[in-house]
């Protein structure tokens, strides 16, 4: 098994593309083409930017999840 590609600009990029097409479709695409980046290199972006923010960490490092903020009430 191989390890998995570290998480870069690139990768942060197409995660804030992703948050931004439903509200600026035609931009998201030219930026998207202009990175070279396909709709799946978008996708996998924001699968693993998902798993890394819900990931259970120790300590109070919760990360921004509203789970974590009711726990600490």
């Amino acid at each position: 098994m191989t390890a998995p590609t570290p998480f870069g600009p690139l990768q942060f990029q197409l995660v804030l593309l992703r948050r931004m097409a439903d509200h600026q479709p035609d931009l998201v695409e030219e930026a998207r083409q202009e990175l070279s980046a396909s709709l799946a290199d978008m996708r996998e972006a924001n699968r693993r930017w998902q798993a890394m923010v819900r990931a259970p960490r120790g300590g109070d490092r919760c990360g921004a999840t509203a789970r974590c903020s009711a726990s600490r009430s």
